[in-house]
């Protein structure tokens, strides 16, 4: 949505990178690119009004056998930055996490802990900016923490909460089968925007409705 500026922080291969091969498509095709201008590469993409269609500051994280570990401040500080510049709707998305079992000590599980701690703080660091920010200002802060749950339609973890005059606000917890179809009727409710879309996808509102003109915690 124009009227909405939006920051993107991602991975690299959710970007499009390289040329188009013969057929017109790009040989490595990222998902946040997709929605701008297709199959074809950012490269190629005359219409430059098409170029960052869905996000007005974009930025690439790294991804190695250690990621969340060494993008934590990266990620912290652009969320700083994006708040602090008045943007709408900031997208972080956090990939190639190592796998393991409770009982499990191999490097591999090890591995794995430690990423869920980084992301434990990282999530909590931003739940901090954001009540701070708050606190300062006039906004409402709607947090969302969701998994892919490995395909649009499969349960997936979804946690959500306002931050609203420097502190936490205790929003009801969905229940059910929640999906990440979820988020987006969910966040355009928040925003006020056009709901037609959101129509179009899917899913529920979950954790606010309502009431007044003005978004609130569900219960009302």
């Amino acid at each position: 949505n124009s009227d909405v500026g939006t920051t993107l922080i991602a991975p690299s291969s959710m970007f499009s990178t390289g040329k188009n091969t013969t057929d017109g498509k790009c040989n490595n095709l990222g998902l946040l690119d997709a929605e701008c201008h297709g199959f074809s590469c950012a490269s190629n993409t005359t219409d430059t009004s098409k170029l960052y269609c869905n996000g007005l500051w974009r930025f690439q994280t790294c991804e190695d056998s250690d990621p969340e570990t060494r993008n934590e401040e990266y990620i912290y500080n652009h969320v700083a930055n994006a708040a602090s510049a008045g943007l709408d709707l900031v997208y972080v998305e956090l990939s190639n996490f190592a796998s393991g079992s409770a009982k499990d000590t191999s490097t591999n599980n090890l591995a794995a802990i430690s990423e869920m701690y980084v992301t434990d703080s990282l999530i909590g660091r931003i739940g901090s900016l954001l009540a701070h920010r708050s606190g300062l200002t006039a906004e409402d802060w709607l947090f969302v923490v969701t998994s892919d749950g490995n395909n649009l339609y499969r349960k997936s973890l979804y946690f959500i909460s306002e931050f609203n005059h420097g502190a936490p606000v205790a929003l009801k917890q969905p229940t059910g089968n929640t999906t990440i179809l979820d988020v987006f009727p969910t966040v355009v409710e928040w925003l006020k925007l056009s709901t037609a879309d959101a129509a179009l996808y899917g899913g529920s509102i979950l954790g606010i409705c309502s009431q007044s003109g003005r978004t609130v915690a569900q219960g009302c």
